[in-house]
This record gives C-alpha cells, structure tokens and sequence, in this order.
C-alpha cells in the first residue's frame, strides 16, 4: 500500500511536469513546430474511462501529414464553456474594479500540442494537448505566468490542464473526429491555507489540490459546411461527487477555423433575396452597388475588418423586441437595446467563380457575432464560442444582382431546413449626404416575416474618407478627349450622352475632360448651402480686404490637376483636440475632432460674373467627434457634411446630417437629424507665422426649442498642422527681430528729438521729473542686463532644434539684427542718462549713480517689461504737485514712448506660441493657449489702458497749466 502511494505521488509529480512544461510552450510556442510530449503512462486508465468511443472508431486511412492536420484543425482558441448548476465550481474569480463595468467572459483555448507516433489503441492516435479555461473580465487575456498552473488575480481566473489521451474517427452523428482525454492539473479548493502562496507571490485564500482524474471528450464534425461546423465537448470530475476535486460537468463550444476545408451548399446556390425597403429606398440617393473589376473577395475582406453598427429600424412604428434572430444570454439585462449592440464577421470564406456571360459571382460563408460596443473589439475578435449571439451564414454574390444574398442559421440549429433567416448584403459605392455607407445589411425571417418575434434587423457600416482608397471606391486619375456635347445631372457631374450613365465628377478645360481622385458622390445640398453663405455674408468692404491681404487653402497653379486636389484635400483635414465649453457631460471637457474631406470638386452650380463664385468648391465632408479623446472605446458622434467652400474667404458653409436615437421616429429620416448647419473659418496661410493655426468650427440645429432635437449652437476651435512649419519659423524670428530694431530706433530718436528740446527750452528742465527718467534708465539698463531677446522675447512653446530652420544668410542676419538693436538700446540708454544729468544738476541734487548696480541685483526681465510701463506715473505726480505753467515735456516724447510701449503689447497679445507641429506637446500648447485666454486677456488690456490714460493726463496737466492765469 506504501509502495502504492508512492507510485502515485510519483505519477503527480511527473504529471506535474508536464503542466508546467507545456504550459510554457502554449504561452510562448503558438506555431505549428513539433512538441515532445514525452510522457505516454496513462494508456490503461484512457482504455478504461474511454472504452465506450474507442469501440466506436472506424479505420484510419493511411496519411502522412495526418499529425499536422490533427495540431491545426482540432485546436482552437477562446471557444465559450458553461457549467451544469450545482455546487462545486471549477475556479473561483472575482471581479476587477477596473472592469467592474465588463462582461466576464468564460473562455476556453485548447491545443494540441504532440502527436505521437506509437499507437497505443487500434484505430486511434495518441496525442496530448494542454487546456487554458478561465474566467476573464479583461477579454481574451489569458496571460498568466508559465510556471503557474493556477492563476487567481482581479479581474482574471485561468486554470491550466494538460491532457492525455486518443484520436479517433467516429461514424456516428453523421461521422465526426473525436477525442477523449485524461487530464491533470492542480485544482483550486474553497479550504484557506496559512502561508499560502502561489508562484507570482499572492497570498492564495483556496488551496491547490493535484487531481489526475478529470475527462475530456471532444468532438468535431468531418465536414466543414454550413449546418456542419460545430465544435462541441464536455469534461467532467471522475472524483467521488462531494471530494474537494470534484467539479460540476463543464460543456465546451467552438467551431473549425480557416485550416478546415470549407463545402458550398449547391442548394443555397441559386437563392436570391430581395433588399430591405430601408436599403432599397437608398438606392434613389445614388446607392449604386459594386460592379467593378475589383476582385469582389479581396473587397468583402477588407470591409469585414471594422464591426458594422446596428440600426433603429424607422421604418417600423414598434419598439423591437429582441436583436433581431439572436438570443441574448443570462449576462445581459433586460435593458440591452439595438443600440447596445455592433456585428462583425469572422471566418470568412469566399471563393470567386468563373465568370460567364460578364456576370462574376462569388461564394460566402462567414460567421456573424454581436457584441457590446462598451467592450473591447479585440475581445470579440478572436472567441469561437457559440452561444445566442452568433449566426452562420453562406449565400452567393452575383455582380448582376448587385448583391450578396446569405441564409442564416443561429448556433443551436443543426438541420438545413431550420435556418429560415436571410442576410441581405449590398455594397453602394455612390455616396450622398444620407449614404456614407460602404455595406448596407439586413437580417429578417424567410419563412412568414409579418408574424416574426423580431423586427428586421438593419446595420451598416461607415469608414472614414481616408480609407476608402484601399477599397477601391475612388476614381483613379485620367483623361480623354472629348467632343460630344455635356449634360449637366444636378450634383453627380457631366455625363456624355453617348454613354451609359457613370456618376463621375468631371471639369472641363480645354475640351480636355479631368476625373478628379473623388470617390463617386452625388450632391444635394449645395444651393441650400450657398443660400446660407449668401445671408451670412459679411459687408463688401470688409470681405475685399479680407481677400486683398489674406490667402487661404486653394489649388496650386501650375501643379498636376490631381495632385493639387489631394493637396487641397488634405490641408482642409482636421483632426485635434479642443475644449468643449457647452460639453453635456461636464464644464470645459477636452473633445477629439476628426473632420476628413470625403469629396471636393469645382462648383459648377453658380456660374456668375462675379470674380469670387469662381473659387467655389462642392465639398463634402465626414466628422466625428468625442468628448473622451483618451477612451478608444467612447461613443463618437458622427456629422455627414455637404456644402461649398470658398478658397478666397476661408470659410465653409455646410449642411450636417448626425445621426440620432429619438423616440419620435416620424421626425427624423433615417435616424438622420439633417436640420444642421455647420460654419468652418480656416486660418489664413498668410499669418500662420503669427497666429497659430486653428480651424474655428459651429454647428447650430435649425430646429425649434420646443423640438426635442434641438441643441444649442456647439463651436469648437482645434489647431490644424500648415506646411512649411520651418518657413514660418524663419520669417517670424527675423520679422521680430526687425521689429525691436525699428521700435529701438524710434525710441532714439524720440529722446534725441526731447534732448533738443531740452537744449533749446532750459525753463522745463527743472519740471521734469527724475522719477520718469529713472524709470526709463533702469528700463534700458535691465534689456541691455539680459542675455536673450530685447524688448519682448520670442514666445515658443517647444521646438526641436533651436535655432530651428535657419542656415547661413538666415542665421548671420538674425546675429547682426540682434547686435544693432543692443546697440540701438544703449544709446538710447545713454541718451536718458544724459537727460538725467541735466535734470539733476538744475535741480541742484546728486546724481544717483550708485543706483545703477541695483539693477544687477533685480530680475531685468521684470524691469524691462513693467517699469517702462509706468514711466509718465513719477510725471503726473510730479505735474499736480507744481502745476508749472511751462511743457516741460514734448508731445512727440510722452505719445512717442508710449505708443511704441503699445506696439509691444499688441504685438504680444494678438501673437500665438510659436510651436513645432511634428512635437508631441503641440496639443498641448494650444489647450493651454485656450484655457488661460480669458485670464490674460484682462491682464494684457488693462496695462495698456493705464499706459495711454497716462499720457493724456500728462497733456492734459501741461496744456490746462499752460493756458492757467498767473496768480497775482
């Protein structure tokens, strides 16, 4: 009995071993390289617990690559498991506080890991594969430590198994590949253990308990088809039920993947189905299906990588019972609605045909999966699980029929004659302000809709501009000579009447036709658009000189037609943050704003004489934005734009269509609130060395504020990236630079200019005041103190390299701008200790020149910015003390200075930060710019007032002082 424990203890440890080393290979070893398993023991227990499949395995056909077929086929990840209700759980989880708001997901992969050689049973072939099955609240996230059979953390609960057992063939369920296992791992108890921890170091409140005794059985169809795919399996406790190992029956589900080999029905071949009427009725916007050479499968793979958002059906006057044919599960409350809900394909399989008679067709089967959209895509992705929320599809496209019509069958239906569910798919490449969609679907009843549990359900899906040229939805770039007449169609183009109708925007020139690389779109709201540039429009005078001194985003003359429209296009983008002062949720939110140019052509629809209607352009746009910019999962609100642009003014005036979730279905077309309009001003190129480029934007709702639609106008205000960053960056610095010279030499001049006066007029040298003088000399002093820029400094955010931009001529004549404006400043420096002096010695007092040295021992850069300010204060004092009837101060003098201090202070208010647009910080430096604008814009105001209520007080006293009667 001794020996006999020991021999146990012994099989543990070994098995044991096992666990931890293929558990280190499934972590890290994913490919399809052999593993040594290396230990086969349990042949007479596998005889006994299996005998009743082994007595069912038909003979194996001879095949070499037979072991490589059984590692792809048969393993599979994150397939779903449930267990029977009773009281013995397999692991416990608790749940995360991150992701108290997540689903649990129980999730289970299997791989098979080794396939043995030696037979050990006739008709079958050992192998032993290795289990992860868990309890995750963080999505498919099995990651756990490779020496850790058990893994117990918040949010995350994974036990590893390693089994061993047979392959066979069973002829039974309509023939089927089966496998049936012995697994051994470490089981997780509810019994607290002092000091017991596991090997990540976590104090472990259960206690781990070796159990050999646990059996798999697997089972998977040997046909791969619609009705045949299901991946089913069931493990249970061989254990005494009430031990600590014992386990309730888990039941196990997934479905054969890509390495599978996939059969077309023939009889789902030839079934058509007809569009939705909400699809159908789209059609009349310009929904034109994919017809194109473009390989059909190649498109269909690239659409099915983004999920397809679920839509309200509006047409139906009903709340909906139920998402559509699936069946949601015990996880989901009662208050999961459609719009909780997204779809995605997976598995999909498609096969191109010959064609014959130029009609191409194509066979489908794919899987759909619905999912919240609260949680991660990735964690959907990747599950084979079959529950309530999967649907099987296989159906045909037919380039004649214009669409890709797909018989369902929800998972837990095996016979053909039950899949009673039609997938209507059509793919428009036509786009119009109400149709953004590249795939509209449906899914309803086949057999007697009317009487169905369920609403049709509706989805489609939106992409953005950007990536619509992967899929072929552009027009490529060509042209051709063309000498038959053109017929203007409303916003599609010109078409050529000797042609079948081809929704392509063309421009003429030079009976030379141009197609421009848009996708194809058909216009409707232009005239309503340019009404609304017409009212808005602003006076006469002020719009010439807008457009006499500003220049904004156009087509560059003397460029490739085509390159200069994808030009235009992507510096109209916007894509920035901005701060959302009306935001729903809270005051002053930060929104990420996303605005792509979907089309752009010239607009044909207001020829006039006037000069400015020929810079128009039909434009159509695609925004979206967010108020939690930082979240990859937040709900974005889409706004589908149409309108002119007018490349002389800058602006766009746009009508919006957002979708919208209302109660009151019969106000809204679609779930498209169209009564929106949009105003965009984009910063003018010629000043972006100054202000930093911001695109200002306003979306107002026409509706009244009775109607529940209604909002209040939103302005948002992001920075847009112009070109030629270090252009901008080199004219800015000289162009300051140049400033403190001329500010610097006026100043000169204007002290000069009081110095004569002073020689010429002695009887106001004694009421001027020393106060007035010193603050100006300490005011020079200090700028001639500081090691950076005179006067004002530079206002740069963050750049790379500084200087930044500049390179031989640029840089020696920044160096000698800088080296004449010191110069120009110590003379005036001089020129004000000159003044001093004389002052001084009419008034018969010291000269202070021991004060010099304190400005040494001041912040010159508050010197130099506040006390030249205040220089006229000491004056004024000074004037109503004596009330001399003498000017003892020169007009040119007080005005001069201080009108150059007020030049300072405009050019620093109505300048941006200067920052580089390729920096992280960019962002940020504009957020700040926006959120301190308001307290500076006090700040910056009032200094100035006080400087010029100053200076006329000073006229004031001397003319009224001047003009006053001598006392008797």
């Amino acid at each position: 009995m001794h020996m006999e424990m020991s021999s146990r203890n012994l099989l543990a440890l070994a098995n044991l071993f096992v666990i931890l080393s293929l558990s280190a290979s499934y972590n890290h070893n994913l490919d399809e390289s052999s593993e040594i398993f290396t230990y086969y023991g349990r042949a007479a227990e596998i005889g006994k617990h299996c005998s009743s499949y082994l007595s069912l395995a038909s003979k194996l056909s001879p095949d070499a690559n037979r072991g490589i077929k059984i590692k792809r086929e048969l393993s599979f990840n994150y397939g779903d498991w449930e267990q029977e209700d009773g009281h013995a759980t397999l692991i416990p989880f608790n749940q995360s506080n991150r992701f108290e708001h997540s689903l649990a997901l129980k999730l289970v992969s299997f791989k098979v890991v080794d396939v043995s050689s030696v037979h050990h049973f006739e008709n079958t072939v050992s192998l032993g594969g290795i289990m992860s099955i868990g309890i995750s609240g963080e999505g498919p996230n099995f990651r756990t430590h490779e020496c850790c059979p058990f893994t117990k953390r918040p949010g995350l609960s994974v036990l590893k198994i390693a089994f061993e057992g047979v392959y066979l063939q069973s002829n039974e369920n309509g023939n089927e590949h089966l496998m049936c296992l012995l697994g051994n791992t470490t089981l997780p108890v509810p019994v607290p253990e002092p000091f017991n921890y596991d090997c990540n170091g976590n104090l472990l409140d259960y206690t781990l308990i070796q159990d050999d005794q646990i059996l798999l059985v697997l089972r998977y169809p040997q046909t791969f088809n619609l009705t045949s795919r299901v991946v089913r399996g069931e493990m249970r406790s061989l254990k005494q039920e009430g031990s600590l190992a014992y386990f309730d029956n888990v039941h196990i589900s997934s479905q054969l993947r890509h390495y599978s080999s996939y059969q077309f029905s023939s009889e789902l071949k030839s079934r058509s189905c007809d569009l939705y009427p909400y699809q159908q009725e789209l059609t009349t916007h310009g929904a034109k299906s994919l017809d194109t050479g473009y390989g059909f499968c190649s498109f269909l793979g690239q659409v099915i990588q983004q999920p397809f958002d679920v839509l309200q059906n509006y047409n139906d006057r009903h709340v909906a019972s139920k998402l559509g044919p699936f069946h949601l599960g015990k996880e989901f409350s009662s208050n999961w609605t459609q719009e909780n809900f997204r779809l995605l394909f997976q598995i999909l399989m498609c096969e191109e045909e010959a064609s014959t008679d130029d009609v191409q067709t194509a066979r489908v089967s794919a899987v759909l999966r619905a999912f919240p959209p609260s949680s991660p895509i990735y964690a959907w992705q990747e599950r084979t699980g079959l529950s309530g929320l999967t649907l099987f599809a296989e159906g045909t496209w037919n380039s004649a029929t214009r669409k890709l019509c797909m018989t369902g069958c929800v998972s837990s239906v095996l016979d053909s004659e039950e899949c009673n569910y039609q997938i209507s798919l059509h793919f428009p490449n036509v786009f119009s302000i109400k149709q953004r969609s590249v795939m509209l679907g449906s899914i309803y009843s086949i057999k007697n809709e009317t009487n169905t549990s369920f609403l049709p359900l509706l989805f489609d899906s939106l992409w953005c501009p950007s990536e619509l040229k992967n899929l072929g939805l552009y027009n490529n770039l060509h042209y051709e000579q063309q000498q038959q007449r053109l017929v203007p169609l409303g916003g599609i183009g010109y078409m050529d009447q000797t042609k079948p109708l081809h929704p392509i925007s063309y421009h003429v020139y030079n009976e030379t036709i141009y197609t421009y690389n848009n996708p194809y779109y058909n216009y409707s709201k232009v005239e309503l658009a340019a009404a609304n540039k017409k009212k808005n429009q602003p006076s006469k005078l002020f719009t010439f000189i807008k457009k006499l001194f500003l220049k904004y985003p156009t087509l560059v003359d003397g460029e490739d037609l085509h390159a200069s429209f994808d030009f235009l296009s992507n510096k109209l983008n916007v894509q920035g943050i901005s701060i959302h002062h009306q935001s729903l949720s809270n005051q002053n939110s930060r929104v990420l704003i996303r605005m792509e140019v979907l089309s752009l052509e010239i607009s044909y629809q207001h020829e006039t004489t006037e000069p400015e209607e020929k810079n128009l352009f039909n434009i159509s746009l695609h925004m979206t934005f967010s108020e939690r910019y930082f979240d990859e999962n937040a709900v974005t609100f889409p706004y589908f734009l149409e309108g002119i642009y007018d490349s002389l003014a800058g602006d766009m005036y746009l009508i919006g269509c957002r979708k919208v979730s209302s109660n009151d279905k019969s106000s809204v077309e679609h779930g498209l609130d169209c009564l929106v309009e949009v105003k965009v001003q984009y910063p003018s190129e010629s000043t972006r060395w100054l202000k930093f480029p911001s695109v200002e934007m306003t979306i107002t709702s026409q509706r009244s504020k009775e109607d529940t639609l209604h909002f209040e106008p939103i302005t948002f205000k992001t920075s847009i990236p112009y070109d030629k960053s270090e252009q901008n960056y080199a004219f800015r610095k000289i162009f300051e630079c140049v400033l403190r010279l001329l500010i610097s030499l006026a100043a000169v001049g204007i002290i000069w200019s009081q110095l004569r006066y002073m020689n010429t007029n002695g009887s106001c040298i004694p009421y001027m005041s020393l106060g007035t003088l010193s603050l100006l000399m300490f005011g020079y002093g200090a700028e001639l103190v500081r090691t950076s820029e005179l006067l004002f400094g530079s206002n740069e955010y963050s750049f790379r390299n500084l200087p930044y931009g500049f390179n031989g001529y640029q840089q020696a004549l920044l160096e000698a701008l800088q080296t004449s404006t010191r110069f120009l400043v110590l003379v005036s420096f001089l020129l004000t200790i000159k003044q001093y002096q004389k002052v001084s010695e009419v008034k018969n007092k010291p000269i202070a020149y021991y004060l010099l040295p304190a400005m040494l021992m001041i912040n010159p850069r508050f010197l130099a910015s506040k006390m030249q300010d205040f220089f006229l204060m000491p004056q004024v004092i000074e004037n109503k003390a004596w009330r001399c009837q003498v000017k003892s101060l020169r007009k040119t003098y007080y005005f001069g200075l201080t009108l150059l201090r007020l030049v300072i202070h405009f050019y620093d208010y109505i300048r941006d930060p200067l920052v580089d647009p390729f920096v992280s910080d960019g962002g940020d430096a504009f957020i700040n710019n926006q959120v301190g604008s308001d307290f500076f814009s006090i700040f910056d105001i009032m200094i100035p007032i006080i400087m010029v209520l100053f200076a006329c007080v000073v006229s004031i006293q001397q003319s009224w002082n001047y003009l006053k009667p001598k006392s008797p």
